[in-house]
């Protein structure tokens, strides 16, 4: 009897451990480059080539990453404008998780922004401390500039930017270029940009990290105003149909096509992949 019991225990067992070998098989692992000398990042894939660019064919977006000992560089090219959705309004976040898993707590949303001088004094300010004059006056000689930034958020949406830098590590910068007919973004963080969140966050040459990509859908005010825009549809509707109601005339059988296209959002995309952050040899 246990003969042919110990054969059925193996043969469920080598099947469950396949399930799991199945399963993690699937995960996308996408080596690091070293890189030996900052990279500059001006939103341009010149620095790239050369490299393997990683696809994510449901998306239509190529991707890579490269690091040195104190940064991680990320370049993310649109090739189909369709899946930019509202990157400009939403801006596009990288979650980053150092345990393994697919789970959101700790991210930075790089996002462009259009702010006044004196907006941007204060933005500086708030990161670095008081400006010098000249610094002011310089940024003062003209009315606005485009602000290209990101911001350490939680899995709530809270920004903890400057709290999550503490002074002492470099604020996470992109650009964003378009080449023929696609978009070219290019990002740069310190791996240690949530360490003072959590020490287990800590990027380190030669580990693995799962970094998540979300982009799309709808702000907080994009959703005020939909919804502003969507009562004031419905509010025409109802005095139409009362109207209607009042002339004797047969009402029209379905809703308003206005107050439909407003229910329907922009999409929302993501997805995430294993990376293996590259050492120096």
């Amino acid at each position: 009897m246990r003969n042919k019991i110990f054969p059925r225990t193996l043969l469920f067992s080598l099947l469950v451990l396949a399930v799991c070998l199945a399963g993690f098989s699937k995960e996308k692992t996408i080596a690091s480059i070293w890189r030996g000398s900052p990279l500059s990042v001006d939103g341009k894939d010149d620095d790239w080539e050369g490299g393997t660019l990683s696809l994510e064919k449901k998306f239509e977006v190529d991707y890579a990453f490269k690091n040195d000992a104190e940064n991680l560089y990320v370049l993310f090219i649109f090739k189909d404008s369709l899946f930019l959705s509202t990157i400009k309004d939403t801006g596009i976040t990288l979650w980053i998780n150092t345990e393994g898993k697919k789970k959101k707590k700790y991210g930075v949303t790089f996002k462009m922004i259009q702010v006044s001088a004196d907006a941007l004094i204060s933005i500086l300010e708030k990161q670095k401390g008081p400006l010098p004059e000249a610094e002011k006056n310089r940024i003062m000689s003209k009315p606005n500039y485009t602000f290209y930034q990101g911001d350490v958020r939680d899995k709530k949406g809270d920004i903890l930017t400057p709290a999550a830098l503490g002074g002492e590590l470099s604020i996470p910068v992109f650009r964003s270029e378009p080449k023929q007919k696609m978009m070219v973004y290019e990002f740069v963080m310190s791996l240690r940009i949530l360490e003072n969140l959590s020490a287990k966050h800590k990027m380190e040459p030669g580990k693995m990290v799962k970094i998540g990509f979300e982009w799309g859908g709808l702000t907080e005010r994009m959703k005020a105003q939909r919804m502003a825009r969507l009562e004031q549809s419905t509010t025409r509707e109802a005095e139409r149909r009362a109207k209607d109601v009042r002339e004797g005339e047969v009402q029209k059988i379905g809703g308003d096509s206005a107050a439909s296209e407003l229910k329907k959002s922009p999409k929302k995309y993501s997805f995430w992949v294993d990376v293996k952050l590259a050492q120096k040899d």
